[in-house]
């Protein structure tokens, strides 16, 4: 016998004949659709906001069991175009684009203080791949950055639901 919700169906295989029941619970949800909450964002009156932060942070790099800790600041957008600008490489009549030069720069123009004296091309092109994986997280991409969660709210660019 089959009831409302359940289906009945027949299966022959071999000459065996098997037959499969199976029941379904339908169950009708409702759902609320909420509109996002966006929160005012003052406005700044503070120009000083806008420049890089210029405090020194560190970064603890992990390599035979033992921390290591490396100084670094942040680069400001001139800066990190110096470096850019200095990994383009003119070759047979195109430019291209030197990732290692990048990072190399960056991380010479970032590091302010480490257990390598002197930190250098030379000295950081000796490191473990496993170190200098550790210290190129500190480092920006070479591409545009990133917009602000806030500036994408306020833009409308977050997409809801």
């Amino acid at each position: 016998m089959v009831t409302s919700g359940e289906q009945q169906s027949t299966v022959s295989n071999s000459g065996q004949t098997s037959t499969v029941s199976s029941s379904e619970n339908l169950q009708q949800e409702t759902v609320s659709i909420e509109e996002p909450v966006v929160e005012e964002l003052t406005v700044g009156s503070d120009g000083n906001e806008l420049f890089v932060d210029t405090a020194l942070n560190t970064l603890d790099i992990f390599h035979n069991d033992k921390k290591w800790t490396f100084t670094y600041k942040k680069l400001s957008w001139a800066e990190k175009y110096k470096c850019v600008d200095a990994s383009q490489i003119w070759n047979e009549g195109e430019f291209s684009f030197s990732l290692s030069s990048y990072y190399t720069m960056s991380l010479i123009a970032m590091i302010m203080d480490s257990p390598i004296k002197p930190f250098t091309e030379t000295t950081l092109a000796r490191l473990d791949s496993g170190v200098v994986a550790q210290l190129l997280t500190i480092v920006p991409p070479p591409a545009d950055p990133e917009i602000p969660e806030a500036a994408k709210k306020a833009l409308g660019l977050v997409e809801t639901g």
